[in-house]
């Protein structure tokens, strides 16, 4: 009977990150039967799967997300910079649309949540691989999951591109404000506010107001701050509490009247 394998000619190492030792043990034991890859090592918490990737030279990371030590997604720049041209796998068993959100904007190129079928995770380890996304059903049918799986470089470097006023009027707009709100919340005449419409269309090359207002809002809710923001910390009169804006970022803490932050890398 032929082994499974999950990569091509190029042997594959494989790094698993994983706190609990029985569901570690089931991966290494699932994976070391594939044909053409390896375990090149283990770690149960945060601090030891950085030195990990540092010292074994992996190609591909499995990494749980609630480890001792830290968060699994705060390890996914770190690993990535240690190793360039790592691939990360989140196996984790949260799923979350924003968790998922944010560790595909972290850079993991896959996530598959624990309940799913063992031939699950091999067809997003090969796609992964490949070169590929991959995001395991029903996280794959999420609308805004498939944006950001599909966002290009340039529309990202766009986003980052727009100016102070123009960043204030977008997040406004990912708030559901309407122009009324948008015009009393940052002063600006609705002439004013349809000219910066204009101008952030031009740069993010959407035409469409409801394409428009769609990428705002799902920015919204995956970015809990973008660098254009960073001036941006005007009070919002639109909220229940009109002395601060509080609202959840991606690792689960509390912002209070901060902006987004989207990073292209």
């Amino acid at each position: 009977m032929n082994r499974p394998r999950i990569s091509g000619a190029t042997p594959c190492r494989i790094l698993i990150v994983e706190d609990h030792p029985i569901f570690r043990f089931g991966l290494r034991n699932l994976l070391s039967d594939l044909e053409n890859s390896s375990i090149c090592g283990e770690a149960a918490d945060a601090p030891a799967a950085l030195q990990a990737v540092r010292e074994t030279g992996p190609d591909l990371v499995l990494l749980d997300i609630r480890l001792p030590g830290g968060n699994g997604l705060d390890l996914i720049r770190p690993m990535r910079a240690a190793r360039p041209g790592l691939k990360i796998v989140v196996v984790s068993a949260d799923d979350d649309r924003k968790t998922v959100a944010r560790a595909v904007v972290q850079g993991a190129r896959g996530y598959v949540t624990k309940d799913k079928a063992w031939t699950v995770l091999l067809d997003g380890l090969r796609a992964v691989l490949d070169g590929g996304l991959y995001l395991c059903p029903p996280l794959a049918s999420d609308r805004l999951l498939r944006n950001l799986a599909g966002a290009t470089q340039e529309l990202l470097i766009a986003i980052r591109s727009l100016t102070g006023r123009e960043a204030q009027v977008f997040r406004e707009m990912g708030r559901n404000h309407s122009a009324a709100e948008i015009s009393v919340l940052l002063n600006l005449s609705v002439k004013t506010l349809e000219t910066h419409r204009a101008h952030m269309k031009e740069k993010l090359s959407i035409w469409d107001g409801y394409e428009f207002q769609r990428l705002a809002s799902d920015c919204a809710i995956a970015f809990p701050r973008l660098p254009v923001f960073e001036e941006a910390r005007d009070r919002n009169p639109f909220s229940k509490d009109s002395e601060s804006t509080s609202e959840t970022d991606l690792s689960g803490g509390a912002l209070v009247d901060r902006p987004f932050r989207l990073t292209a890398n």
